[in-house]
Protein backbone atom coordinates (compact mmCIF):
# COMPACT_ATOMS: atom_id res chain seq x y z
CA UNK A 1 0.00 0.00 0.00
CA UNK A 2 1.62 3.56 -0.95
CA UNK A 3 1.84 6.03 1.96
CA UNK A 4 -0.41 9.24 1.12
CA UNK A 5 2.82 11.30 0.05
CA UNK A 6 3.58 8.64 -2.55
CA UNK A 7 -0.33 8.77 -4.18
CA UNK A 8 -0.26 12.28 -3.62
CA UNK A 9 3.32 12.72 -5.74
CA UNK A 10 1.94 10.26 -8.41
CA UNK A 11 2.01 11.54 -12.01
CA UNK A 12 -1.96 11.36 -13.51
CA UNK A 13 -0.52 8.42 -16.28
CA UNK A 14 -0.08 6.27 -13.31
CA UNK A 15 -2.61 6.79 -11.25
CA UNK A 16 -3.85 3.21 -11.15
CA UNK A 17 -3.51 2.49 -7.47
CA UNK A 18 -6.44 1.38 -5.79
CA UNK A 19 -7.87 4.76 -4.78
CA UNK A 20 -8.56 5.84 -8.60
CA UNK A 21 -9.69 2.83 -9.54
CA UNK A 22 -13.35 2.89 -8.92
CA UNK A 23 -14.11 6.12 -11.93
CA UNK A 24 -16.39 5.33 -14.52
CA UNK A 25 -13.99 8.06 -16.28
CA UNK A 26 -10.70 8.27 -17.23
CA UNK A 27 -8.32 9.57 -14.79
CA UNK A 28 -6.70 11.67 -16.80
CA UNK A 29 -9.90 13.64 -17.65
CA UNK A 30 -10.98 14.31 -13.79
CA UNK A 31 -10.06 17.32 -12.32
CA UNK A 32 -6.92 18.03 -9.34
CA UNK A 33 -9.83 18.51 -7.18
CA UNK A 34 -11.50 15.56 -7.52
CA UNK A 35 -8.28 13.19 -7.20
CA UNK A 36 -7.33 14.96 -4.02
CA UNK A 37 -10.69 14.48 -2.80
CA UNK A 38 -10.80 10.82 -3.23
CA UNK A 39 -6.89 10.15 -2.33
CA UNK A 40 -8.30 12.22 1.09
CA UNK A 41 -11.16 9.91 1.39
CA UNK A 42 -9.55 7.04 1.10
CA UNK A 43 -6.94 7.14 3.30
CA UNK A 44 -10.11 8.65 6.35
CA UNK A 45 -11.20 5.54 5.28
CA UNK A 46 -8.27 4.01 6.33
CA UNK A 47 -7.64 5.83 9.15
CA UNK A 48 -10.82 4.82 10.87
CA UNK A 49 -10.22 1.21 9.90
CA UNK A 50 -7.41 1.33 11.96
CA UNK A 51 -8.81 3.58 14.75
CA UNK A 52 -11.43 1.07 15.06
CA UNK A 53 -8.88 -2.08 15.03
CA UNK A 54 -7.13 0.13 17.83
CA UNK A 55 -10.01 0.41 20.00
CA UNK A 56 -11.23 -3.65 19.37
CA UNK A 57 -7.46 -4.69 20.85
CA UNK A 58 -7.46 -2.69 23.44
CA UNK A 59 -11.24 -3.52 24.41
CA UNK A 60 -10.13 -6.82 24.44
CA UNK A 61 -6.71 -7.14 26.54
CA UNK A 62 -6.83 -3.70 28.68
CA UNK A 63 -8.80 -3.98 31.97
CA UNK A 64 -11.86 -1.58 31.79
CA UNK A 65 -12.20 -0.99 28.14
CA UNK A 66 -14.65 -3.34 27.36
CA UNK A 67 -17.34 -1.87 30.35
CA UNK A 68 -16.45 1.61 29.24
CA UNK A 69 -17.44 0.89 25.28
CA UNK A 70 -20.40 -0.99 26.46
CA UNK A 71 -21.82 2.32 28.67
CA UNK A 72 -20.98 4.92 26.00
CA UNK A 73 -20.90 3.61 22.37
CA UNK A 74 -23.95 2.69 20.06
CA UNK A 75 -26.01 4.54 22.84
CA UNK A 76 -28.70 6.78 21.95
CA UNK A 77 -28.69 8.12 25.52
CA UNK A 78 -26.71 11.46 26.01
CA UNK A 79 -23.50 10.76 27.63
CA UNK A 80 -23.27 12.73 29.98
CA UNK A 81 -26.28 11.42 31.99
CA UNK A 82 -25.38 7.73 31.57
CA UNK A 83 -22.26 8.36 33.66
CA UNK A 84 -22.43 5.78 37.07
CA UNK A 85 -21.76 7.20 40.17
Amino acid sequence: MKSWHEIHNMKIESLTCDTMTHFHEPVESLSNHTRDMTRALHSLKEEIEHACMIIEWLRRNMKGWDENLQQYLFTKKAITKIETK
